[in-house]
């Protein structure tokens, strides 16, 4: 069976997922460590889009850290850092690589009309 995805929200340092998992519903709280990538000067598998340069990721204990650090560092000249900050989008391309297979028969939808 399939997993897929019907709601990630973020909620302060969480994610708040939920899902279906071998047709079963699921509700998870997760504390979610983004992942960022800085400028190195040995050569890596990363590299940078818009310079070409090096990268190593480096996991953060949380989202507010990642968005932390990111602010610390932002007026640094020289010192990169790369990666999504969306990090909604992030966890869920980390959790659902590739295609997403869902099964619409486990999916109520509703519509309000006021």
């Amino acid at each position: 069976m399939s997993k897929f995805y019907t709601s990630v929200e973020r909620f302060g340092n969480n994610i708040l997922w939920r899902g279906y998992e071998n047709g079963k519903s699921f509700s998870r709280r997760v504390k979610y460590q983004p992942t960022l990538f800085t400028g190195v000067r040995h050569d890596t598998k990363y590299k940078s889009l818009s310079s070409g340069k090096y990268l190593e990721p480096t996991k953060m204990d949380s989202m507010r850290d990642a968005k932390d650090y990111i602010e610390q560092y932002k007026d640094v000249h020289g010192f990169e850092i790369a990666g999504s900050s969306n990090y909604v989008a992030q966890f869920i391309q980390e959790n659902y690589p590739g295609e997403i297979k869902y099964d619409p028969s486990l999916i109520n939808i509703v519509s309000f009309d006021i």
